[in-house]
């Protein structure tokens, strides 16, 4: 028993000097605590790092930890070192994303291709988009037959789906009017479409 307070003042005395910023008080509590750094790894690191990079990134996470421990919130400092150290491990076991070039070779059996050559977008519809565009240049050109208020009527019927009853208390217009409105409207689209 007695041996154990032995053990337990001299971590709280070389502790205290490491806090303090004493070097060697540092060098001699990396070595103190080496046992809980190698069994943090066992615990929590799940990935193929080396084991000696590892430690040394415990060793590092212990001097960050003097910095940051908050010796007046009443917590033992191992405690805290603990959980850091939990953390630490956890954090490095993540997989970590890699990178690929997409001028990297594939093997596609006759032979190799790079790999962007290989990929397609199939959200890029080039004839679809230009015509679109054209119908949509089209459908401008032949909206400048309408008056304005027929215009207005008829984007919001079509383009906003908007019901009539809507479009009329919108505009502060009669039901009736709207509903003209869009007749004329569209007969004077179909006239020009025939033309």
């Amino acid at each position: 028993m007695n041996k154990k307070k032995n053990t337990v003042d001299e971590f709280e005395k070389v502790l205290e000097g490491a806090f303090d910023g004493r070097e060697e008080n540092k060098v001699k509590l990396l070595e103190m605590v080496e046992p809980l750094i190698k069994s943090s790894i066992k615990k929590y690191y799940y990935g193929d790092m080396d084991r000696d990079d590892l430690i040394q990134e415990g060793k590092l996470k212990v001097l960050e930890c003097l910095k940051t421990f908050d010796r007046d919130k009443g917590v033992y400092f191992l405690g805290y070192l603990k959980a850091q150290l939990r953390y630490l491990y956890l954090n490095l076991s993540k997989v970590k994303e890699f990178e690929i070039s997409l001028n990297s070779q594939i093997d596609i059996g006759e032979g190799s291709v790079e790999m962007i050559d290989t990929l397609v977008d199939e959200s890029v519809d080039i004839e679809g988009d230009f015509a679109k565009k054209t119908e949509c240049n089209d459908l401008r050109k032949i909206m400048n037959v309408l008056t304005e208020r027929e215009a207005q009527v008829l984007k919001m019927y079509y383009f906003e789906n908007i019901g009539m009853k809507d479009i009329a208390d919108k505009l502060g217009l009669a039901y009736r009017t709207v509903v003209n409105t869009k007749v004329n409207g569209v007969e004077k689209l179909r006239t020009v479409v025939e033309r």
